[in-house]
């Protein structure tokens, strides 16, 4: 049985059988789309690196906490998917609680680092990229997204704002296609954060010339 057949199953026992839940609810929950999660069920795709991980982390806290609390829980901590990973991350620590939590909890230095690096991961892992040609597409070192790559350094600012906009980009056009326009920025940080954030407002466009990418300022 492959990877596919045995996330299917996973998800789809967790959705029915311990959330009693919908797809577009579950998906909601994980932070991805209606036909992402339909795909996960129908075997056509594997959760990529940071939705393994909230899977796992959504088995874990069903262990400690009731669903009405996860679920209340979840909605507070927003549709992103690192605000998800924080949330669960956060619930997976505390003890059975009675109530929701409705503020979203502290971040702690080293899971942030970590769930930087995973999506990381899943960046390169869809790009079918090493680190060095992330690096130069984006506009960094090879060393500093290294650093970010094993957990040892916080992405900048800008970093995570770039890394945040190119995970959104890819849900929503071909690996192919991202990869494309990122060439075109020539590593140009400005023009590639308002490409990633005009990419990420008019998903599924067939073709964007050069000429047509928002010009940096500068």
């Amino acid at each position: 049985m492959n990877d596919n057949h045995l996330w299917a199953a996973r998800i789809k026992t967790l959705r029915l059988e311990r959330f009693k839940t919908n797809q577009q609810a579950f998906a909601d929950f994980a932070g991805v789309s209606l036909m992402t999660v339909s795909c996960w069920e129908r075997r056509k795709a594997k959760p990529d690196d940071l939705s393994v991980l909230i899977v796992m982390l959504l088995e874990s806290v069903l262990n400690v906490h009731p669903i009405a609390v996860i679920v209340a829980s979840l909605r507070t901590a927003g549709p992103q998917r690192l605000s998800i990973v924080r949330m669960l991350a956060w619930l997976e620590r505390q003890k059975g609680l009675t109530r929701a939590v409705t503020s979203p909890p502290s971040w702690s230095p080293q899971l942030e680092r970590e769930s930087w690096a995973m999506q990381i991961k899943g960046i390169r892992g869809e790009l079918k990229v090493n680190q060095q040609t992330l690096a130069s597409l984006i506009g960094y070192g090879a060393g500093t997204l290294c650093g970010w790559a094993k957990g040892e350094v916080t992405p900048s600012a800008l970093g995570k704002l770039i890394l945040e906009l190119l995970s959104n980009v890819l849900k929503g056009h071909s690996p192919a296609y991202v990869l494309a326009r990122l060439r075109e920025t020539k590593a140009d940080r400005l023009v590639l954060v308002r490409a990633l954030a005009y990419l990420e407002r008019h998903p599924t466009i067939p073709q964007l010339m050069e000429e047509d990418l928002p010009q940096s300022s500068r």
